[in-house]
C-alpha cells in the first residue's frame, strides 16, 4: 500500500476550456432527463401489497406472482406447476428451526427455459425478503449474461412495480 500517494484534488476533473464545460454541463443534464424517464415502466396491473409484508417471507410462490412483473407482458408472473414444484418449493422450504433448507443452488435447464429470469426472480425476493445487509452472488457461462441481462430483467421487473421502485436505487 503506497503511503505517499498523492490524492487528485476536485478542481483537476473540471473541464479546463469554456467548450468542455459546456459539453460537461449538458451531459449532466442529459443524464439527470434519462434517469427520470427511465425510472418507471407502465404496467396493466398495480400491485397490491408491501413488497416488504410478512405474508411473502416464507412464501416465495405468492410474492413473485403478487411482486414480480415480467416486460413482455408488464404483468405479474404466473409460474408453471414445474416451476412451483420442482424448484421453488423444495428450494425454499424450512427445516424444523424455521430455517431455509438449502444455502447454495445450481439450476440447470436447457436454453430458453427460463433460468435467467429465475435467477432474476430470486433476486428479487432476497432484495425484500432476506435478512438485511444480505449477499446475492449471481454465477452464469458469461459475464455478460449473468451481469447484463439477469440486471436487466430485475431492474425491469422494480420499474414496474411502484411500489418496489419506492424502496431502491438503480445505478447502472
Amino acid at each position: 500500500m503506497a503511503k505517499n500517494k498523492k490524492k487528485r484534488s476536485k478542481e483537476s476533473f473540471r473541464a479546463n476550456t469554456p467548450e468542455a464545460k459546456a459539453r460537461q454541463v449538458e451531459g449532466g443534464i442529459k443524464g439527470s432527463e434519462q434517469s427520470k424517464n427511465k425510472r418507471s415502466i407502465e404496467t396493466e396491473k398495480e400491485a397490491e401489497y408491501d413488497p416488504f409484508g410478512r405474508k411473502y417471507k416464507y412464501d416465495i410462490i405468492k410474492y413473485l406472482e403478487e411482486q414480480y412483473y415480467i416486460i413482455e407482458t408488464k404483468r405479474p408472473v404466473r409460474l408453471e406447476d414445474w416451476q412451483k414444484k420442482r424448484i421453488f418449493e423444495p428450494l425454499f422450504s424450512l427445516d424444523d428451526e424455521g430455517f431455509r433448507k438449502y444455502s447454495l443452488a445450481i439450476i440447470g435447464l436447457p436454453k430458453k427455459n427460463s433460468k435467467s429470469t429465475m435467477a432474476s426472480m430470486i433476486a428479487n425476493f432476497f432484495l425484500f425478503q432476506d435478512e438485511d445487509f444480505g449477499e446475492i452472488i449471481l454465477t452464469a457461462n458469461s459475464k455478460e449474461q449473468s451481469s447484463w441481462i439477469i440486471f436487466d430483467k430485475l431492474k425491469k421487473s422494480l420499474q414496474m412495480n411502484s411500489k418496489q421502485l419506492e424502496e431502491v436505487n438503480i445505478y447502472e
